[in-house]
């Protein structure tokens, strides 16, 4: 209980309220660029965020990544620049929502869980990815630094691969699809363990294998708490009316669902 008091707000706390709860604080926070059309590519990185303004009206698609989310006040502002909804950012810099999708007037909000290995153990941990897209643009939030988004900006530094051509829904799903997809190099690993555990436990049963049981079970509820609630997420995702996700893209969607599922 004295854990579960620290990852949620002050009680009585106004809605829309942005206090950053997480368990990663950055001392300055990393503002990156991608700016692109079907012809041109900018990769650009910035100080203040003031300098991220003229990219709601820029020309072709913006993906901006945010990582570090205790400047609260600097988000504020950034958020009424790009009419993003104070509930959106409120649970932006809550870093331990479950996996979820709404649907705005003005901007699609997605919350992900990034799994990835943690030390010389190899440590399954979660980390929450924040994705908002609207009109021309996409930004991430995200607590720390390093992502497995590398694959999706060779993509685009290419120049040949439809992210360049399409929109900002296309670029959303492609990230969606970057981060699900990394789940299955998660579950490799975590075979990988299992297997050595049963080894282990036929050669030679030892009291540590029972501690090792014990963190493999954890690891397995922490992977079943980021991927059960996608097939909700890209569901409504499919499903959604609005016209910030072109017919198109839903069709990408549904294979993505299927990888969920699977």
């Amino acid at each position: 209980m004295r854990k579960f008091s620290k990852l949620r707000k002050p009680a009585g706390s106004a809605p829309g309220t942005m206090a950053f709860v997480g368990e990663q604080k950055m001392e300055k926070t990393r503002l990156r660029v991608t700016d692109f059309t079907a012809d041109r590519l900018n990769e650009l990185e910035f100080e203040n965020f003031e300098e991220l303004y003229p990219f709601r009206e820029n020309e072709g698609i913006s993906w901006i990544n945010i990582d570090g989310l205790h400047d609260t006040e600097a988000l504020a502002e950034l958020a009424e620049h790009f009419g993003l909804h104070s509930l959106v950012m409120e649970d932006v810099v809550s870093t331990h929502q479950r996996a979820k999708f709404e649907d705005y007037p003005e901007h699609i909000f997605i919350v992900l869980r990034m799994l990835y290995l943690e030390g010389d153990k190899s440590v399954v941990k979660s980390e929450q990815v924040s994705l908002i897209f609207g009109e021309g643009w996409v930004f991430t939030f995200q607590e720390r630094t390093g992502d497995i988004f590398e694959g999706v900006r060779n993509r685009l530094r290419a120049g040949k691969a439809r992210l360049r051509k399409s929109g900002s829904d296309y670029l959303a799903y492609a990230l969606s699809d970057a981060l699900i997809d990394h789940y299955f190099n998660i579950l490799e690993q975590l075979g990988e363990k299992i297997e050595a555990l049963e080894e282990g436990l036929l050669a030679d049963p030892r009291n540590e294998h029972l501690e090792s049981i014990h963190s493999l079970k954890r690891e397995l509820v922490l992977v079943r708490r980021a991927i059960w609630p996608l097939r909700e997420v890209i569901g409504n995702w499919i499903r959604s009316e609005s016209p910030l996700v072109q017919n198109e893209t839903q069709l990408f969607l549904r294979d993505v669902h299927d990888h969920t599922v699977q």
